[in-house]
């Protein structure tokens, strides 16, 4: 179901630029989305709205007056009126949402919306707030910001949308650029090799600066400064016409109004202009160096705008009441003749500003429509953008990047690809903010693995590589822009692996989605195709143990390089990386809405597994016929002729069917009838042939390691392995790294960790051990949880606290923000009150360092502990294991 979105805000480009950014956004989001702009007759918007394809509706303007008069007893009159027609637009459009701009526009459209119940989201481009939106913060949670400290209520930290053209310039690579400022600098007439300042007011020019750029023009052009100067409409005339300088053939070029701006900041080495919002945050972006001159008229807000990049040293503040020629002819050349102080500031203005802001708000928008949990973000909590799949033919042979460094190398998605890199013989480095278990391992192949994060350990790298968490501010991002080294994002280092090396030419990658179990069910593929010879490539959000005596050396990471054709990834869907792979096997687990801060709404999310299941190479398609979401899935590509689709559960008329299912001890027990259905890729296996009937036993527990494991046998089995052999190498599956690991058994109390960190996933692994414990008749259940991160923890903390029903006593322990920055009222705690009563006992521990004695304190033997999360919980285990040996040791002594 497409949405109508009613966007409200006029008056300046400071409203009307993030507005159509964002509407851009929208439409890209939805293609089919009904969008609705709301403005004034006196507005600029007028013109740009229009020209954005956007249609525009008129509503009388209503200025708020600053003092008594008779516009202040007229007002409740001309206000009444512009709500009166701000409703009837927002009716005929049936709006879902009000997406507000501020502006005089603003206050009318807000308080329609308000009248008729339609949800509010707004977005202040401002550090310091106006009227209209600190009006309507009062009536709305939905409050987006361009600043992280501006003074709103409700207020999340998005930045500011900004149009396209800026962010393609932005994240163009650096000889692109170098490209584009050449060929911008000769169609405004200037020279391509000379040092260019860029002088702009806004779309109304400041009559200030312009009076002092005139001043210090000559000196300016005598130094080998060229100046392109957006003076405004209004104040152009005709006596501005191009100057060129007779001794250094440097020129003058005034304009009006510049449609393109991105054509003016390709040209330009620095920046002369107001410290609006969409000036600061456009020019820091795009890391040109810039002289603000804040707006003294107002409340302040461009001074405050200017604060973030000045601070960091991308820009210099110049006073407007003390503005002259003088003080440009000093400013001007300080910046422009020292090459390492016009790097420094691009660096650091680079560092305050984000190129993702208006999918942020879309997805925002969307979200809001369908009533779904937000997610907006804080300053730490940074949305990470929907990564949109690079051509394989635009993709790079790793051979071809030379040293490459990795930044966050120990983590889940990112150490398995630098193995695999190293293990082609390239020179790989990395960073991570602590040491870990992966760091070790990639440290025993060869790899310089860093603790911590500085500019100096890029080395001599020619590339990195990074994941969506990664901020621009990172000491070894911003050295990497700086260099201009190419940045890959993970996925696509990874998808520069499937293209060449070994049995490259017929690569067949098997990529493993869904929102729960892919990390299992790659591990479980992984170790079949192992086991029965094919020595696959593969990457893993988590280690695949091996058998000693394999024959193969392995590192104790997720990642291996094989010598056969098949190469198996976990495919993540959280930032929509999993479009990104050459997929011909798309297996999906389940299709469970999440990481909606990221997706927007559950459409968008279940859209995005309907484009993974039916991308350009995938001829197989293997998928739950349990999970409503992968079902619903199925429907929907069940016509597609070229797609071979094989079903697998427990329910009647899946493909791969489970039955007599059994869980002795701490294992599994269950048949495996295969109906034969779909096409063996690959395989000289007739089509259609079946595997029968047979018994497997897993040695891990659980009812949906059982799910992972027919899905796994669906994907062996259809690439040609027999049948009879894939069910007796499930049996030697030892199980993956954090996935119910058993860490240690003291005093007759079990330890295990587990990852798991969405609701869904912790109630799973409570409830499975909670039947098994049931099914020994003795012990209890101990669940131990870290809620993970700070946003999901105020979308899901009602889930999170249902999901631990199931223990028999459960420790709630603070939140592992990672990431993000503390939310005020987000704690554990808050999930601690929402267990059920009357099921577990419930003890909230807010203190890391006490965790494992209170865990070693309440555990009696019999019971089975589990630690969950995807936090640093994973290092309480070991701790409760040897509170557990102290306590046991104690209460012998007596003591």
């Amino acid at each position: 179901m497409s949405h109508s979105v009613v966007l409200a805000g006029g008056g300046s480009a400071g409203h009307t630029s993030p507005l159509i950014a964002t509407a851009e956004q929208l439409r890209q989001l939805e293609p089919d989305i009904a969008l609705t702009a709301i403005g004034t007759a006196r507005g600029l918007e007028t013109r740009t709205i229009p020209a954005a394809g956007l249609p525009l509706e008129l509503i009388p303007p209503v200025p708020m007056p600053r003092k008594p008069g008779a516009d202040l007893i007229r007002l409740p009159v001309r206000l009444g009126k512009a709500v009166s027609e701000a409703v009837a637009i927002l009716r005929r459009s049936e709006a879902d949402v009000l997406l507000g701009f501020g502006g005089y526009v603003a206050t009318p459209a807000y308080l329609a919306a308000r009248r008729l119940g339609i949800p509010v989201v707004i977005h202040e481009q401002n550090a310091l707030p106006g009227l209209a939106n600190r009006l309507a913060a009062r009536f709305t949670t939905h409050v987006a910001t361009s600043f992280p400290d501006t003074p709103l209520r409700h207020a999340d930290w998005l930045g500011l949308p900004l149009r396209e053209s800026i962010t393609r310039l932005a994240e163009a690579p650096a000889e692109d650029r170098r490209r584009l400022k050449a060929e911008a600098r000769t169609e405004f007439g200037l020279d391509p090799d000379t040092p260019t300042l860029l002088v702009t007011g806004g779309s109304q020019g400041a009559a200030r600066i312009n009076r002092s750029v005139a001043d210090a023009r000559s000196g300016l052009l005598a130094e080998g400064i060229q100046i392109l100067h957006q003076l405004g409409g209004n104040q152009i005339s005709a006596a501005d016409v191009p100057i060129t300088d007779p001794q250094t053939e440097v020129s003058y070029v005034p304009v009006g109004f510049i449609e393109q701006m991105e054509k003016a900041y390709a040209a330009a080495d620095l920046v002369l202009c107001r410290a609006g919002a969409n000036s600061v945050l456009e020019a820091a972006l795009l890391g040109l160096p810039t002289l603000l001159v804040p707006y003294a008229v107002g409340n302040g807000e461009q001074a405050r705008n200017a604060t973030a990049v000045v601070r960091a040293g991308g820009a210099r503040l110049l006073d407007d009441s003390t503005l002259t020629g003088d003080v440009l002819l000093t400013a001007v050349p300080a910046i422009l003749d020292d090459r390492q102080v016009l790097e420094a500031m691009s660096t650091a203005a680079r560092s305050v500003a984000s190129s993702d802001a208006g999918r942020r708000l879309a997805r925002l928008t969307l979200a809001v429509a369908d009533g779904q949990p937000t997610g907006a973000d804080h300053q730490g909590d940074r949305l990470m953008p929907l990564i949109d799949p690079t051509p394989m033919d635009q993709i790079p042979d790793p051979e071809d990047l030379g040293p490459v460094h990795f930044i966050a190398i120990g983590g889940s998605g990112m150490n398995g690809i630098a193995t695999v890199f190293a293990q082609r013989g390239i020179e790989v480095s990395g960073s991570d903010r602590q040491d870990s278990d992966y760091l070790r391992s990639l440290a025993d192949i060869g790899v310089r693995a860093h603790i911590g994060h500085a500019a100096e350990q890029l080395g001599d790298a020619r590339a990195v590589v990074a994941s969506s968490a990664i901020r621009e501010d990172n000491p070894e991002m911003v050295e990497a822009r700086r260099r201009g080294l190419p940045v890959l994002h993970r996925s696509v280092a990874l998808a520069s692996l499937m293209k060449s090396g070994p049995s490259s030419s017929s690569r067949r990658v098997i990529s493993i989605a869904g929102t729960h179990g892919k990390t299992t069910t790659t591990a479980m593929t992984a170790h079949l195709l192992t086991t029965l010879g094919a020595d696959p490539s593969y990457v893993i959000g988590g280690v695949l143990y091996h058998p000693a005596d394999d024959g193969i050396r392995h590192a104790k990471t997720g990642g291996h390089l094989g010598h056969g054709q098949d190469f198996v990834v976990e495919a993540d869907e959280s930032d929509g990386t999993f479009l990104q792979y050459p997929t011909q096997v798309a297996v999906v687990t389940n299709v469970d809405p999440d990481h909606l801060v990221n997706w927007g709404t559950p459409e968008n999310y279940r859209a995005g597994f309907e484009r993974f299941a039916t991308g350009p190479t995938v001829s197989l398609l293997v998928v739950s016929a349990d999970d409503p979401g992968a079902v619903a899935l199925t429907e929907r590509l069940r016509d597609i002729d070229e797609l071979s689709i094989v079903t697998f559960g427990r329910t009647a008329g899946a493909d791969i069917r489970i039955a007599d299912e059994s869980y002795p001890s701490l294992g599994s027990s269950f048949t495996l009838i295969d109906g034969g259905a779909g096409l063996n890729v690959g395989s000289d296996r007739p089509e259609g042939s079946t595997g029968a009937s047979g018994s497997v036993r897993l040695n891990v527990p659980f009812d949906y390691n059982v799910l992972n494991a027919a899905a796994a046998y669906a994907v062996a089995t259809r690439l040609g392995h027999d049948p009879d052999r894939v069910r007796h190498a499930l049996a030697g599956f030892p199980g993956t790294y954090r996935r119910f690991q058993l860490v240690g058994a003291e005093n007759g109390i079990r330890v295990f960790d587990d990852y798991s960190h969405h609701p869904t996933e912790v109630g799973n692994t409570v409830r499975a051990a909670r039947e098994a414990i049931d099914r020994l008749g003795e012990g209890r259940v101990v669940a131990v949880m870290q809620p993970h991160l700070y946003s999901r923890t105020r979308d899901f903390w009602k889930e999170f606290g249902e999901s631990l029903r199931p223990a028999h006593e459960a420790i709630v322990m603070d939140v592992c923000g990672d990431r993000e920055d503390p939310i005020p009222g987000i704690t554990g705690k808050l999930v601690a009150e929402a267990v059920p009563t009357g099921t577990a006992n419930v003890t909230y521990e807010p203190d890391w360092d006490a965790t494992a004695a209170t865990v070693a304190r309440i555990a009696r033997p019999g019971d089975v502990v589990i630690t969950l999360g995807c936090g640093d919980v994973t290092k309480i285990a070991p701790r409760i294991v040897s509170e557990i040996v102290g306590a046991a040791g104690t209460a012998r002594r007596g003591e």
